[in-house]
């Protein structure tokens, strides 16, 4: 499960906004803890693994200069298993997230003071040897 959560993080986070207007980069400055979060095999809800109830936490910082940092761990503080550090710039509906000289675009929704991001992978994490299409939804709320 574990890897699996770290490859659909690591590649792209779905999206709309509270209006038509989409939000800039200083509608997300600051710190975000991590609210829910939940990983499925897409069109499997039954294969639905509740990161929050399983004691993950996490928080993403955003600062006024582009700069980001996630950490996703244990909510009981201990040190986070992924950390992923990088730039990003708002385009859009998209955040365009530089990590490592890769960018990426990040389609995302800003609604009722709730930043979610849905990340698509591929991977087994059934370990049945062959790759499920996944769905991992991180919802944060400014701190």
């Amino acid at each position: 499960m574990k890897r699996a959560i770290l490859a659909a993080v690591a590649l792209a986070l779905p999206a709309c906004g509270d209006s038509s207007t989409a939000p800039s980069l200083s509608d997300l400055e600051g710190t975000w803890t991590m609210i829910e979060g939940v990983q499925s095999i897409v069109g499997d809800p039954a294969s639905d693994f509740d990161l929050v109830d399983q004691g993950l936490g996490g928080t993403l910082s955003i600062t006024s200069t582009g700069s980001f940092q996630l950490i996703i761990g244990a909510s009981s503080g201990a040190p986070g298993f992924l950390v992923m550090t990088g730039s990003l710039t708002v385009d859009g509906a998209n955040l365009q997230l530089t990590v490592g000289g890769a960018t990426d675009a990040v389609p995302f929704t800003l609604q009722a003071g709730v930043l979610r991001l849905t990340i698509m992978d591929t991977d087994d994490v059934d370990n049945d040897g062959t790759d499920e299409d996944i769905r991992v939804v991180l919802a944060f709320e400014r701190d």
